[in-house]
């Protein structure tokens, strides 16, 4: 079974290509889901977050204040790095656990990374497709989606590998700035050369 790695930027569409990868067939997990399930409450990562941001990032309800911590940490990158080096180890083994987990017959499993080559998850991979669009339109679509500020969209892009570079690494890349045909014709291209047909 082919394990596919897929990445890009805040904003190219990377949930919109899982899907329409999901609706080709494909089995898929996506690594944002996965890491908020470990922050969820009761949960040993999120226990572990507390400890070391403090209370003032718990709410009442014992859930993490994301807002709160995601301002910290994408204003100071020794926060950030402070943030993965708890979390990392824990989505590592969560995706590593779900792929053995798929069932065997399946051609190929996808797995949604949005920092795939920043945190080295190259080797878990037979090949990695990299969705791709412009800078601007990543500016508008994370502003317009999250309610965020230039400047906190630009902070986030920021602590991102260039999209040039990603390319660069990439062995397939979806270019995702134009129609939601256009994105569905390259994904079902892509769907039928990891399945061999």
């Amino acid at each position: 079974m082919l394990r596919i790695g897929l990445t890009g930027g805040i904003g190219c569409g990377k949930s919109t290509v899982l899907k329409l990868f999901q609706h080709y067939g494909a089995s898929t997990i996506d690594a944002d889901k996965e890491s908020r399930a470990l922050m969820n409450v009761g949960q040993a990562t999120l226990k572990q977050v507390i400890r070391h941001f403090g209370m003032d990032y718990q709410l009442s309800n014992g859930e993490l204040d994301r807002k709160k911590l995601g301002e910290k940490v994408f204003s100071n990158s020794q926060y950030l790095r402070e943030l993965e080096a708890i979390t990392h180890p824990a989505i590592n083994a969560r995706i590593l656990a779900l792929m053995d987990a798929v069932d065997s017959q399946d051609p190929y499993v996808i797995v949604d990374i949005p920092l795939l080559f920043e945190k080295s998850y190259q080797s878990l991979f037979d090949s990695i497709v990299v969705v791709d669009c412009n800078i601007n339109q990543q500016y508008e679509r994370v502003m317009k989606r999250d309610a965020k500020s230039y400047s906190q969209v630009k902070a986030i892009i920021s602590q991102q590998m260039s999209l040039a570079v990603r390319k660069k690494y990439a062995n397939y890349v979806i270019v995702n700035q134009g129609s939601l045909e256009s994105l569905q014709e390259q994904v079902e291209l892509l769907h039928h050369q990891f399945v061999g047909n």
